[in-house]
């Protein structure tokens, strides 16, 4: 395998393992607010995964511009990795119903009318009802496997491109690659970011049903 089929699988691996990682992580449907920055749970992780996406598709434009994955594709080809996972991610945000539970502050005959909360008749209050967990949000401890997974991948990337990169495959503006290097820096402060509060996860705290 050569320099530049391992740039590329490394890439490629990165990209659709971030858009999995969206795909099934529950933070996604939590329309909590953050208290520190007034911003629901969901938006915060769209952005992050919006930005780790943009990344990823910048890198593949660099990678493009110095040898494409394969001689035969067109000098465009990226464009569909835009078309098809962006607008996945787009209609994934777009068309999630979203969540916040609150259930224990609701008054007990409005409770019943609340899909998510359900009546305790022993403490005779509102409270947050146990329901099944969508099968796309995978337990906490595949994600954060998941999360190191693409850590490594970018990790492994950001040698390649700042240390390893043969001058071969160098363009006239050798100070770009510096550049693509760092960005897997950015992209790794963003998943580590994801793999801590993945590890400190608790349902409730998001909004989320506690079964989840």
């Amino acid at each position: 395998m050569n320099n530049s089929t391992i740039r590329w699988c490394l890439v490629l691996i990165g990209l659709i393992f971030n858009i999995t990682n969206y795909t099934i992580s529950p933070f996604r449907v939590s329309k909590k607010k953050n208290p520190l920055i007034n911003i629901s749970y969901n938006k915060i992780f769209f952005i992050i995964f919006l930005i780790l996406f943009i990344i990823d598709i910048l890198f593949i434009i660099y990678l493009n511009s110095i040898k494409k994955p394969l001689n035969n594709l067109p000098n465009l080809w990226w464009i569909l990795l835009i078309l098809i996972f962006g607008t996945y991610l787009l209609n994934l945000y777009i068309n999630t119903e979203y969540i916040n539970i609150t259930c224990n502050r609701k008054p007990i005959d409005k409770c019943e009318y609340d899909k998510y909360c359900i009546v305790d008749t022993i403490l005779n209050s509102c409270e947050d009802k146990f329901i099944k967990k969508p099968v796309i949000f995978f337990k906490k401890s595949i994600r954060t496997i998941l999360n190191i997974i693409i850590i490594l991948i970018f990790g492994i990337s950001y040698i390649y491109e700042y240390y390893l990169t043969n001058p071969d495959m160098i363009t006239s503006n050798s100070n770009i690659i510096k550049y693509m290097g760092w960005s897997r820096i950015i992209s790794i402060v963003f998943i580590i970011y994801i793999t801590i509060i993945n590890k400190n996860y608790i349902p409730c705290k998001y909004g989320l049903p506690p079964n989840w």
